[in-house]
């Protein structure tokens, strides 16, 4: 998979200027970057179907509106699905170099290779249309199949 164009949005080709919540400028503070991407096989051809830039605060709002229920359901399914120290230990080593490519070359959850994925999401916390590399949990950049999303 080419991820050249991944921190580009692909209506103007141009780096991520605005939250799509909240219209506030993105450059100089932290946003999550969500990408969904489909494959068509018979064109050769993957297409990003749905992009998502969303601010800190428009992060933190919809964190809080969340219900303690929901909340708690979401940990446990991420504790159930992720091994996060198998993968923060896979894209540590020294055989595997944590480049982007290793972080989003196979789902998080099914370990599925992408190049083989129908579909599947790109989620990933950036600064200035760069990602941040979560080493501490392993969690950004991270790679979705369509199956972990469902």
């Amino acid at each position: 998979m080419d991820w050249s164009n991944l921190f580009i949005d692909g209506s103007s080709d141009l780096p991520y200027t605005h939250c799509h919540l909240c219209g506030t400028p993105v450059q100089g503070q932290s946003y999550a970057l969500m990408k969904h991407f489909r494959r068509y096989p018979n064109q050769d051809m993957v297409v990003a179907d749905l992009e998502a830039v969303i601010c800190r605060k428009c992060q933190l709002n919809m964190a809080s509106s969340i219900s303690e229920n929901s909340r708690q359901n979401l940990q446990a399914f991420m504790q159930q699905a992720f091994d996060l120290e198998k993968r923060k230990a896979a894209l540590l080593s020294e055989e595997q170099p944590a480049g982007l490519e290793a972080w989003l070359e196979r789902c998080a959850v099914t370990h599925k290779e992408v190049d083989a994925c129908l579909e599947f999401q790109v989620e990933c916390h950036m600064r200035d249309g760069y990602p941040l590399f979560d080493l501490e949990y392993a969690m950004s950049p991270m790679c979705l199949s369509g199956e972990a999303l469902e």
